[in-house]
């Protein structure tokens, strides 16, 4: 009985990992606003922040790898990152919420990924963006306005997200 309840709280444990609390409220950065001032070092040091986004068509993932969405759709956006690398309007960056570099450094090689990626040890930038729900995708202009945002209920496949750059 007490195996039972264990388990029963391992898988409730899991299916939370990603969304905390599903609420209508979970966003606060919506499709027309600006994208709020952060910046963040990547794993090799370079810096990404709003400032260094605007001239170019990009895409600001939130992720981590332990969230069983993520691990499903970072390899699609690992795709995109690959086909659009070079060209020169086009940037990409995944920040973590919650999750350093080590383990996202594991997860990076098992999966082959070569994105870019921020380790964060919080969620002050996450925080910026949402309360809560990850995976987030925000596709933003070369202004720096938010246009369009994938989450997980609509991950986005990789035809998706390249179409929708490209329409900027």
């Amino acid at each position: 009985m007490l195996e039972r309840l264990y388990i029963l709280l391992i898988v409730l444990l899991t299916a939370t990992a990603c969304i905390e609390e599903k609420t209508s409220g979970s966003s606060l950065i919506e499709a027309g606003d600006v994208v709020p001032g952060f910046a963040v070092y990547t794993a090799d040091s370079t810096l990404v922040s709003n400032n260094s986004l605007k001239g170019h068509r990009a895409v600001i993932v939130f992720f981590n790898t332990s969230c069983a969405d993520c691990r499903r759709e970072l390899p699609c956006v690992d795709s995109l990152y690959r086909a659009m690398k070079d060209e020169p309007e086009f940037k990409l960056v995944c920040i973590a919420r919650d999750e350093e570099k080590p383990s996202i450094e594991r997860f990076w090689k098992e999966k082959g990924l070569t994105m870019p990626y921020a380790p964060q040890s919080g969620r002050d930038v996450y925080n910026l963006f949402a309360k809560s729900i990850i995976p987030r995708i925000y596709i933003c202009t070369r202004e720096g306005v938010v246009r369009f945002i994938f989450g997980d209920r609509d991950m986005p496949s990789f035809e998706t997200l390249h179409n929708t750059i490209n329409a900027l």
